[in-house]
């Protein structure tokens, strides 16, 4: 359910007015710590698509609001999910909320996994004290040149409301709660940076330990469920399918989810060496984990580290 239509009828109309005037709002690049409305029950979950391999199924989306994972494991059973964003979030009455404080959604940056899940379940017990919380609804703008290049990045306030909570809780317990594997792997908004080793050494050992739990699926999401969970699930498929398929094969099944998904992969065409030699590690290399990438890499050097 959306919070912002359980307003009464009576004051549909001062409501309204009160939104065109929001939708005004400049909240500018950087902005007071609000509450941003991610994502409702009720509604389709944001960039949802699957891919199905002969040992697991990859799913990938948007943030999801809490009756999306219960609708996911009822259909596909046991899975892993896999959580890549770094930003401070939680649920309040099934609604998922980030923290958010400036346009860039990238507050967290420089923080450990630990210091994440510190600010997560902080936010969560401040939330249970209150009895009412202020969820805002944003809009972020991009402003391009002639050329084409990014000249300005702001947000605006679409709308805001106050709602009761009613319940207040972290991804890792809603994932447990409903009974399925909860994975950190805390990546900064559109910073996903192929040359951290240890990050990919995660998505490889995540996706071999899913598979050996015979899980049914792994599933990967993000905020908008295109940049840092598409860049994971095609790591993901590169480990299962590498001995059986190409680099090329494998990148034109993820892209079949469409425009979005593609164009979000082709601003990894600067890291193409180090996907050539991520796909020839999987394929050549038959325990994952005993030879890291990291060790593999060594010897097997070609120019990945450039930007």
């Amino acid at each position: 359910m959306n919070p912002f239509s359980t307003v009464p009828k009576a004051l549909c109309f001062l409501i309204c007015a009160c939104c065109c005037l929001a939708a005004e709002s400049y909240l500018g690049e950087h902005f007071d710590e609000i509450h941003v409305l991610t994502a409702s029950p009720g509604r389709p979950c944001e960039n949802f698509r699957i891919y199905q391999t002969d040992k697991i199924k990859i799913a990938v989306s948007a943030q999801f609001a809490a009756d999306h994972l219960d609708q996911f494991k009822e259909k596909h059973g046991p899975a892993t999910i896999v959580d890549c964003r770094q930003e401070t979030k939680f649920f309040i009455n099934g609604h998922a909320v980030t923290v958010q404080k400036n346009v860039h959604n990238n507050s967290n940056r420089g923080l450990h996994k630990h210091e994440v899940l510190r600010l997560n379940d902080l936010f969560v017990k401040e939330a249970e004290k209150t009895n009412n919380l202020t969820l805002h609804e944003i809009k972020k703008i991009i402003v391009l040149d002639d050329a084409g290049n990014v000249t300005e990045k702001y947000a605006i306030l679409l709308r805001q409301e106050e709602v009761q909570v009613n319940q207040a809780i972290s991804e890792p317990a809603l994932v447990e709660r409903i009974g399925l594997n909860y994975v950190f792997i805390p990546i900064t908004d559109h910073e996903f940076d192929v040359r951290d080793f240890t990050l990919i050494q995660q998505i490889v050992t995540t996706t071999l330990e899913a598979i050996d739990r015979s899980d049914q699926a792994i599933y990967f999401h993000c905020k908008k469920g295109v940049g840092r969970s598409t860049i994971a699930a095609l790591l993901a498929l590169i480990v299962i399918q590498a001995k059986e398929k190409s680099l090329e094969e494998i990148s034109i099944e993820l892209q079949a989810g469409g425009e979005l998904y593609s164009a979000e992969l082709k601003k990894l065409n600067k890291h193409q060496n180090f996907f050539d030699q991520f796909h020839r590690y999987c394929k050549e290399i038959d325990d994952l984990r005993a030879v890291s990438f990291a060790d593999w890499n060594k010897t097997h050097y070609k120019e990945v580290y450039d930007e």
